[in-house]
């Protein structure tokens, strides 16, 4: 996820190193991922001749979307002589076969290091021509990168998530990399794939850094942290945005500091959330609900093991449900039958962490593991063809 979203929720954990709680903090805040051809912004394309162009050299990924298991879109960085360092997009259409930089919008990479208002650090693609790229900033393309434009939402975008219909973003009134700016108002704005016309939602708010946001068909679901203490507040909408209703949030046990980390909807109204708490010494309490009308009510159905930080879940199916860890290592949790048992995949890079851990279809997914930001060769993509039980390294 963008690294301009830097703000811990918590305490870092006893046993936790600073980088891999850094990480943690960038992506559980976030996490679990803008449109218009000219709507207060600038238009910005480079012609054909961007099309088909050689991936720069020494090239690291940043976020990754694909809109089936064999075309995507990786937005990343390449080392530079003056940072901050711009952003380059790089698509595949043979399934990572090969891979092709396109065009890009004119803005740098985001970075820790580098924080600047008008980069970006994450992309989302709804189809082969509708997709973003944000964070802070907001770009959008309606030709598949062939060119970009930039969107005015009043605004640092925190988040997008789609469906094929509707586009959704995590809008702040300021950014955290910014001065005076500890607890960000947040708010929902929304609109139809391939639409120009973006409104905000009202009645559904929060503050702070944290947010998860999912959408499937005419749901979504977003969660928000109150202004003060209590429980992460939590949102749905079945009508692909036009009205939302707020639900209970069966994650909350203040004692136990114990709360919703992530949520997830492989069809229709059934929902997995995942809930987190009670950390210490690299590890934490993890549990998974599963409802059936959309978070209305529902039901634990499984605790998985305490190694790590809790970052997101994602769910193929209904059957098939991933959690993602970090501490002093990074790990994917998987569950082939609901949640009722679960297997691990330690990796061992140090806390690296996942970003934009998703599926497109039962058995293909991807995920960015660790990020440019952290610095030179420290990002890697991964893929599985098998539902999550094996991951390899994608070369780009």
């Amino acid at each position: 996820m963008a690294p301009f979203c830097l703000k811990p929720p918590r305490k870092r954990p006893t046993g936790v190193t600073q980088k891999a709680y850094s990480r943690f903090s960038v992506m559980r805040t976030t996490t679990v991922a803008c449109t218009v051809l000219l709507v207060g912004g600038t238009a910005f394309a480079t012609g054909a001749e961007a099309l088909a162009a050689p991936v720069p050299a020494h090239f690291e990924p940043g976020s990754v979307s694909f809109i089936s298991a064999s075309q995507g879109f990786v937005l990343g960085t390449a080392p530079c002589t003056t940072a901050p360092c711009s952003a380059i997009v790089v698509t595949t259409a043979n399934g990572s076969k090969t891979w092709a930089a396109t065009a890009a919008p004119p803005a740098p990479f985001a970075s820790a290091s580098s924080p600047s208002s008008g980069s970006v650090g994450k992309v989302l693609f709804a189809n082969a021509n509708d997709g973003w790229v944000y964070g802070p900033t907001l770009w959008a393309t309606y030709n598949g990168a062939q060119s970009w434009a930039k969107v005015a939402l009043g605004g640092p975008v925190y988040l997008l998530a789609t469906s094929a219909q509707e586009v959704y973003a995590v809008v702040g009134n300021c950014s955290p990399s910014g001065h005076n700016c500890a607890t960000p108002t947040l708010r929902i704005e929304r609109a139809a794939v391939g639409s120009a016309a973006w409104q905000t939602v009202a009645g559904v708010s929060g503050y702070g850094t944290t947010a998860v946001l999912t959408a499937n068909s005419a749901n979504a679901w977003v969660s928000f942290s109150p202004k003060g203490a209590g429980a992460v507040m939590i949102w749905r909408s079945s009508n692909s945005g036009s009205t939302w209703q707020r639900l209970p949030n069966p994650c909350y046990e203040p004692f136990q500091a114990t709360d919703l980390a992530g949520m997830a909807s492989p069809r229709g109204s059934l929902l997995f959330e995942l809930c987190a708490g009670n950390p210490g010494a690299g590890q934490e309490g993890k549990s998974l609900w599963a409802s059936n009308n959309g978070g209305t009510s529902g039901h634990v159905v499984g605790q998985l093991p305490l190694g790590g930080l809790a970052l997101g879940v994602a769910a193929p199916t209904s059957k098939d449900i991933l959690v993602t860890a970090v501490s002093g290592a990074s790990f994917v949790y998987r569950s082939t039958n609901g949640g009722s048992t679960w297997a691990t995949h330690a990796f061992a890079d140090g806390g690296a962490g996942f970003y934009d851990f998703a599926f497109v279809t039962p058995s293909f997914g991807d995920a960015v593991e660790g990020s440019p930001a952290d610095g030179p060769n420290d990002a890697r993509l991964l893929e599985t063809s098998d539902g999550g039980a094996t991951w390899a390294p994608v070369h780009i």
